[in-house]
């Protein structure tokens, strides 16, 4: 999957990008409502990536877990925070309509996946949903995010914010020495 990449470095947007940096700050009660043209997103501190990598359960794995929601899940968006010193957050959009839905922090190998599903209590699955081809930010600082195995530094990957002719994307490598590596879609290397 290739993601093109939109800035919003707009004024009104601003407090919504500021708000992405530092969270979930010292904020008291939960949910805060934030906004990104026109939807209302609330966000809690609540973990959506629940059993994400787990591969042993496959009906769990790339799959995010959510609260109840209001109205199915209809398009997952992702956004990243404004650089911080060296750390830059990724967050999850979950829009559940036009101008609603709920935001949380992920981490960024979810990009190198497509979602399966949704998992939501009870144990339904909504697989009807899309994920948007491009991620958001509000900052000029291109996107480099480097991640590293704790136990083999020559086993990681990397999200670089790369242009071509026509756009600003990102670049996503997986690097492993066990394993060729394939480029997909000037982008993708796998």
């Amino acid at each position: 999957m290739r993601y093109a990449i939109k800035t919003f470095p707009e004024q009104e947007h601003q407090a919504f990008f500021e708000a992405l940096a530092t969270l979930p700050g010292d904020h008291k009660k939960f949910p805060i409502e934030l906004v990104f043209d026109g939807v209302r997103f609330q966000y809690a501190p609540w973990n959506v990536m629940g059993a994400y990598g787990l591969f042993a359960n496959l009906s769990c794995a790339f799959h995010f877990e959510i609260p109840a929601p209001l109205a199915p899940v209809q398009t997952v968006q992702y956004f990243f925070g404004p650089q911080v010193n060296m750390a830059r957050k990724m967050y999850a959009g979950f829009i559940q309509t036009p101008d609603f839905g709920f935001i949380t922090e992920v981490v960024p190998l979810v990009l190198f996946h497509r979602p399966m599903g949704i998992r939501m209590p009870g144990d339904a699955v909504n697989k009807n949903f899309r994920v948007s081809p491009y991620v958001i930010k509000g900052d000029a600082n291109p996107i480099a995010i480097m991640l590293a195995s704790s136990t083999n530094p020559n086993v990681g990957c990397s999200i670089i914010e790369s242009v071509d002719e026509k756009e600003s994307f990102l670049a996503l490598n997986i690097q492993n020495p066990d394993m060729p590596e394939i480029t997909i879609n000037k982008g993708v290397t796998l």
